[in-house]
């Protein structure tokens, strides 16, 4: 299989509070789903980041939908952002370039026969 990665950013638009963030996915790559308690300061921002492990028996080109909810409780409000991964191949461009011969033009001007 493959980790990987995606960073996001919750920016807190009010006052200081805590948010509780919670993930998930349609195809259970998620490697932890949450909830996850954090603290962002008045007009603040908290970077985060979640890990999904693609087995290697997923097939190439199917989509997963990876949905982050953040929930505040004070005053309660909640907001999501739905993000669309491609699963790819892992070596999709494993071969060298490879260059042919299509068209030979067998008559020289004066300069090439010199």
């Amino acid at each position: 299989g493959h980790r990987t990665t995606v960073d996001f950013d919750i920016l807190n638009h009010g006052p200081a509070r805590l948010f509780n963030l919670t993930a998930d996915d349609d195809c259970g790559y998620l490697l932890m789903r949450g909830p996850h308690r954090f603290h962002v300061e008045k007009q603040g921002s908290f970077h985060g980041q979640v890990y999904l492990l693609t087995p290697a028996s997923a097939q190439a080109g199917v989509t997963v939908t990876l949905t982050l909810t953040v929930h505040a409780y004070d005053p309660p409000e909640s907001n999501y952002a739905v993000v669309y991964l491609t699963v790819v191949p892992l070596n999709a461009d494993a071969s060298p370039p490879s260059c042919s011969v299509v068209r030979v033009q067998s008559d020289c001007t004066e300069i090439c026969s010199q």
